[in-house]
């Protein structure tokens, strides 16, 4: 699914000598900053413009803002900024020195909306987590995804019969302009999620996924998206706003993107213990969705709704004094 015909993806070929800008949203992480922004300056494809966004609670100032959050700070960025790709980079993250070049390379061949890589996880002193480490992510080529693959793959948890695989975190998307540019401004209640904003945007492009490890992202204490139980409201949001984005005009990827908001919208009340039954009742729609759609539920789908009820307190009180609900 593209943004026009064969000449207009014609037109967004990008050449090795494409400049480039990189945004980077800093609220609270200055003791990464310097981390985040030495990656940048090392890159063996240097970069041709950074953008720091930063709050009022920062010492270091390039375009200050108060805190409006992170799409208000994406799209004062992204409005400053002149690159023909653009490369979006939280600051408490970094990158890997060949992290531009390669990803320059692989779109430097295609026409596709723009690139994902995978990343590995560091805490917040720079200790490796999970397992994971620098490099390639297994014996994997990378992969060409259409808008309705980069759809499957954003299930929490994913059919089974979809599209399977890991897929990138956030801060390791590289998007062209023009294949975005139609998205900004974003809008402010998209919140945290600026990262699926951009990544469904450039898949109606297509999408190319790259299993390599090329940058890290920093799970610590301070974590906005990882901390906030609202983060998953933001994901509901995204896809309902996605569903109406000019380019996406198939029955079966609007029916997708209702399924998925459907999904984080559960997974958000569950959350933060909201309405159970009410909550439970939706959850036991999912499975249905899914099915419609050809795609075998996760087993997981069909265990939310008794995951909903038992985080309702009345229940779980009774449970857990072993009293008889019938």
């Amino acid at each position: 699914m593209g943004l026009g015909g064969s000449a207009n993806r014609k037109s967004i070929l990008i050449s090795v000598s494409a400049k480039t800008s990189v945004i980077i949203c800093a609220y609270n992480y200055g003791r990464f900053l310097p981390r985040c922004l030495e990656s940048v300056m090392s890159q063996t494809r240097p970069v041709d413009e950074i953008i720091l966004i930063v709050t009022s609670f920062c010492r270091v100032k390039y375009i200050r803002q108060e805190h409006e959050g992170k799409a208000a700070a994406f799209n004062r960025g992204f409005a400053a900024s002149e690159g023909d790709l653009i490369c979006h980079l939280d600051a408490d993250d970094y990158w890997l020195p060949k992290k531009l070049e390669e990803t320059i390379d692989v779109l430097s061949e295609t026409v596709a909306g723009g690139l994902t890589h995978d990343a590995f996880y560091v805490d917040g002193q720079g200790n490796f987590l999970y397992g994971s480490k620098p490099g390639d992510n297994g014996p994997h080529l990378r992969r060409h995804l259409s808008f309705r693959d980069a759809l499957l793959m954003c299930f929490t948890y994913r059919p089974r019969s979809g599209v399977q695989g890991t897929f990138g975190v956030v801060n390791t998307l590289c998007v062209r302009r023009q294949a975005v540019a139609d998205l900004l401004p974003l809008p402010e209640p998209l919140g945290l999620a600026v990262d699926g904003a951009l990544l469904l945007g450039a898949a109606r492009s297509g999408l190319i996924y790259l299993p390599k490890r090329l940058s890290a992202y920093r799970h610590h204490e301070c974590n906005q998206f990882v901390r906030d139980p609202k983060s998953l409201e933001f994901q509901c949001r995204l896809f309902r706003w996605a569903a109406q984005l000019q380019g996406v005009t198939g029955t079966y990827e609007r029916s997708l993107l209702e399924a998925l908001a459907l999904q984080a919208d559960v997974q958000a009340a569950m959350a933060l213990n909201e309405q159970p039954l009410k909550t439970a009742f939706k959850a036991s729609a999912l499975p249905t969705k899914l099915l419609h759609l050809g795609l075998i539920p996760h087993w997981k789908h069909f265990a939310m709704p008794v995951a909903s009820l038992l985080r309702w307190r009345k229940i779980r009180g009774a449970l857990q004094r072993g009293v008889k609900l019938y």
